[in-house]
């Protein structure tokens, strides 16, 4: 990335940077260094330099705008520093921190303390927020995804990445050592979900994509918080990598054990695993050194492909309602396919749904020292035709 920096004695200072497929981006000032402006001049898929993230890359260039906005915002005064503009004064910063200082901890609203993670901050990205739980419900569910605010959404996902916890500040790993296929603790578990993720792991299979690639799992149960504090923040169930090099967040569903409960709906799924990709993306740099330590392998810089990974079962419990139970929730499936394919134009997530052919009986579950196995490597099926 190439920079021409230009500073006037009066009048207009501009600071002009291309990236590596020639997009021009301009960002104005006044002569006292107070941000004016900021104008991107080039293609639809450009990296954007983000002096907390690292160097970022946008599909659009609305989206590119809305960060530079909140990282060099109009009215704030910057100064250079390594040839790059620094923001150092934040007024508005100032004024929202004071605010809160004088509410208090129970009425404080959507957030107690900078980047906490909290509902009212988060009503579709937090599993607690208030349509998140609405498209957690079976009752209703085409409407509530026909309902999702688009705009709001793609902010919600720029603010997680904004606030993420990042588990480099407190000397932790995202791909922790220990992890080699056996369950932890000592004694047998049921949790299927977890034994399943661990088994298909432990395939070390190439898996195929709709597109003709294809993909690995690097890990399981990969962790996202920094501190304990970071609630409502979870670990990825599965991590994997496309031959492009392209990270993928994958979130696996199974039925509940022993009830009539079909688990969590589809679009509850869809936001976990944006909610996860956020994060992920946030840590892209380190996450993608990580890889290379352990991999020999440099990540793509693209956002991360999201997968709602389940065994059919799980799948046909929400595709073939009962008929009482398709009146109440309606026919969510094309809601939902026209979402998932919004959510790559708004975000730049590509979003896949797939189904693997396994029954619960097929797992032999682990602990105690053995690793949890499937008798015969399952066939992976993409469904509503791929989400493109």
């Amino acid at each position: 990335m190439s920079t021409d920096n230009k500073a006037l004695t009066s009048g207009d200072i501009s600071y002009t940077w291309t990236d590596s497929v020639k997009t021009k981006f301009v960002l104005h000032f006044d002569g006292t260094g107070i941000v004016r402006g900021f104008v991107g001049l080039g293609r639809r898929s450009f990296s954007i330099e983000d002096p907390d993230k690292g160097i970022l890359t946008f599909r659009r260039m609305v989206d590119a705008k809305a960060r530079a906005a909140q990282l060099w915002p109009e009215g704030h005064r910057v100064s250079f520093s390594g040839g790059k503009p620094v923001v150092v004064s934040r007024p508005a910063l100032v004024r929202e921190r004071q605010a809160r200082t004088q509410v208090s901890s129970t009425e404080s609203g959507a957030f107690e303390s900078e980047g906490t993670f909290l509902p009212r901050a988060f009503q579709y990205l937090h599993k607690d927020g208030e349509y998140a739980k609405r498209l957690g419900k079976t009752k209703d569910l085409v409407s509530h995804i026909n309902r999702v605010k688009r705009d709001v959404l793609r902010e919600e996902f720029m603010k997680l990445m904004n606030c993420a916890p990042h588990r480099s500040d407190r000397g932790k790993r995202y791909f922790v050592n220990g992890h080699d296929g056996i369950p932890s603790g000592t004694s047998v578990s049921n949790r299927y979900e977890e034994h399943l993720a661990i088994a298909l792991w432990n395939l070390k299979q190439f898996w195929p994509r709709d597109d003709g690639s294809q993909f690995c799992l690097l890990d399981y149960q990969v962790p996202l918080q920094a501190r304990q504090s970071d609630r409502g923040i979870g670990k990825v169930d599965l991590v994997g990598l496309t031959t492009e090099k392209r990270l993928m967040v994958i979130e696996l569903k199974v039925n509940p054990e022993g009830t009539d409960n079909r688990g969590d709906t589809p679009a509850a799924a869809l936001l976990q695993g944006l909610r996860y990709a956020a994060i992920v993306q946030a840590n892209r740099k380190t996450i993608g050194e990580e890889i290379r330590d352990r991999c020999k392998i440099t990540v793509s810089d693209q956002p991360p492909i999201v997968q709602v990974l389940a065994p059919q079962d799980w799948w046909q419990g929400w595709m073939q309602l009962p008929d009482s139970t398709r009146n109440a929730a309606g026919w969510w499936e094309p809601a939902f396919t026209k979402l998932a394919r919004e959510i790559e134009d708004l975000i730049g997530v590509t979003v896949e749904c797939a189904s693997l052919n396994i029954e619960r009986r097929q797992l032999s579950f682990g602990g105690s020292g053995r690793p949890p196995r499937l008798g015969r490597t399952p066939e992976l099926t993409y469904l509503f035709n791929g989400i493109r």
